[in-house]
């Protein structure tokens, strides 16, 4: 299912604002990313520090592009040959060592011809006197030159170095959100409409949820999701006005089957109950931790009928978590982030307001027939989005947008 999946970081590619498009990162700079790389536990953190390289960047980060090269696992196969793709061409010269070359080179035995494909244009802007252009020819050329191979000699770049933290960290609010998810964890509770208009949105939300799944859970290994609805007053369907469907859980399977057999039904005048699906979320016996960051995500087409009780739900979660997760001794809570995806325009002003109470921020998407793998990959992105905040909106794209390129050529599954 072509679906974009997961995560997020570039200062140089699609970079983040405020820091220039062509920024140089220096030699310490390079070092605290290798320091990062090390203390990244998936294929996703990896990929993101790998992304934060940008287009010119010190040879002392060469052995975590080229150690990526040679992973078993192909994800971060595909990141690191982005990078390098997108890496000025006088430094790819530069910093290409003989085992990164030796890495590119083997890719041609890939039977993937996308990913030899890329691979071959990286060659060719390495080595242009080389004049192969089949896997073939590069295969030989490299059996000629390899034992020789040399890049050219370094020279420090004219760009504007990307500053760096203490300890040749880098401190980049990004990545410190990044391995805030990797340490503490992240928990989602999608919060849904099930009335009659809502089965599109419903259908997109059950496709995605596990692709969702695998790239949180891939930045935060102790990722757990819930499922709450809510229509109207008294829904027979649901003996009330909203039910728990699923507590926090890592079970994706599961929460997508409670997704799968709902069936959206009933809801009468246009405002439906947003904060009794609110307050269903915000309940300790969801089973929310303290230390995990926080994420509720309302997904409905109507504007809530109890506007000002959801606003103060939502600015209670966020500036007060403690009410609902009591804090002991020396213990914080983190707070509860509230945003929302709207399936209507209808619902805009009345979840915008709500989310503004709450510190998250509000996305849209449409129903109309798109395709409905196409339609679940907007989820998939705005989910993502929103458990980074709009801030981060350039390194989500980029992100996703080489995790579904690389899919969708079946690089890896």
């Amino acid at each position: 299912m072509r679906i974009a999946v997961f995560v997020l970081l570039l200062i140089g590619i699609g970079a983040a604002k405020g820091t220039p498009k062509t920024a140089y990162v220096d030699k310490n700079a390079a070092l605290g990313l290798v320091s990062q790389y090390s203390r990244a536990k998936s294929w996703a953190l990896k990929g993101m520090v790998l992304l934060s390289l940008g287009p010119k960047w010190h040879p002392a980060a060469a052995g975590i592009v080229t150690k990526s090269l040679e992973s078993r696992d192909k994800r971060l196969r595909a990141y690191a040959l982005e990078v390098l793709k997108h890496t000025d061409g006088d430094a790819l010269r530069r910093v290409a060592t003989r085992e990164m070359v030796g890495a590119l080179v083997d890719a041609q035995r890939s039977t993937n011809d996308y990913y030899g494909l890329r691979a071959r244009k990286v060659l060719e802007v390495i080595a242009p006197a080389a004049g192969a252009k089949t896997k073939g020819e590069w295969m030989r050329w490299w059996g000629k030159v390899g034992g020789s191979y040399e890049p050219l000699p370094w020279k420090e770049p004219s760009a504007p170095a990307v500053k760096r933290g203490p300890r040749r960290t880098v401190a980049h609010p990004f990545l410190r959100r990044v391995f805030d998810l990797q340490e503490n964890g992240l928990e989602l509770v999608i919060v849904i409409d099930s009335t009659g208009s809502m089965q599109p949105a419903i259908d997109q939300a059950r496709d995605a949820i596990v692709a969702v799944v695998e790239v949180l859970g891939a930045i935060a290994p102790t990722f757990r999701v819930g499922l709450v609805t809510y229509r109207d007053d008294d829904d027979p369907g649901l003996k009330g006005s909203a039910r728990v469907l699923a507590k926090l859980s890592r079970n994706a399977k599961s929460v997508r089957a409670k997704l799968a057999s709902l069936r959206a039904q009933g809801g009468g005048d246009a405002p439906e109950r947003v904060s009794h699906g609110l307050d269903k979320a915000l309940r300790s016996r969801m089973g929310w931790t303290k230390k995990a960051a926080k994420l509720v995500v309302l997904v409905g087409d109507a504007p809530a009928k109890d506007e000002n009780r959801a606003i103060t739900l939502a600015r209670m979660a966020h500036t007060n978590p403690g009410s609902i997760l009591t804090a002991t001794g020396k213990a914080t809570v983190k707070p509860f982030i509230i945003s929302a995806i709207g399936a209507s325009s209808v619902s805009e002003k009345w979840f915008k307001k709500i989310v503004a109470a709450g510190g998250g921020s509000y996305a849209q998407i449409s129903t109309r027939n798109r395709g409905q793998a196409r339609r679940a990959s907007r989820i998939v992105h705005h989910i993502l989005l929103l458990a980074f905040g709009a801030r981060w909106k350039s390194q989500v794209a980029e992100f996703l947008r080489i995790y579904d390129r690389y899919k969708r050529r079946k690089y890896f599954k």
